[in-house]
C-alpha cells in the first residue's frame, strides 16, 4: 500500500506577532473613521453649496416661452442640412 508522507508540524513563535499582524495593529481605525467622517461632512457641505448656487441661477434665468420645451427648442424636424463633415464622409465612402 502507498503510504502518504506525513508533514512536519509548523512551529510558530506565538511570543511575537507576525509582520502582517503588527501592521494591522499599528493602524488606528479611530483616526481613519474620524477622517472618513470629516471627508463625508465636507462633501455634504459642498453638495449643499452647489444646490444653493443652482437654485439662485435658476431664479435668475429668464422664463421660457409657455408651451415650449427648453430641451428641444430650436430643433428642426425632418432632414438636416449637410455639413462639411458629412460631405467629406460621403466622398470617402463613395471612393470604395
Amino acid at each position: 500500500m502507498f503510504k502518504r508522507p506525513t508533514r512536519t508540524p509548523r512551529v510558530v513563535d506565538q511570543s511575537r506577532p507576525s509582520q502582517e499582524q503588527a501592521q494591522r495593529m499599528a493602524t488606528n481605525p479611530t483616526a481613519k473613521k474620524r477622517q472618513r467622517e470629516k471627508d463625508r461632512q465636507e462633501y455634504q457641505r459642498d453638495k449643499a453649496a452647489l444646490r444653493i448656487q443652482r437654485r439662485q441661477e435658476r431664479a435668475q434665468r429668464p422664463p421660457s416661452e409657455p408651451g415650449v420645451d427648453p430641451d428641444i427648442a430650436g430643433i428642426v424636424p425632418g432632414p438636416q442640412p449637410i455639413t462639411d463633415d458629412d460631405s467629406a464622409y460621403a466622398r470617402q465612402l463613395s471612393s470604395f
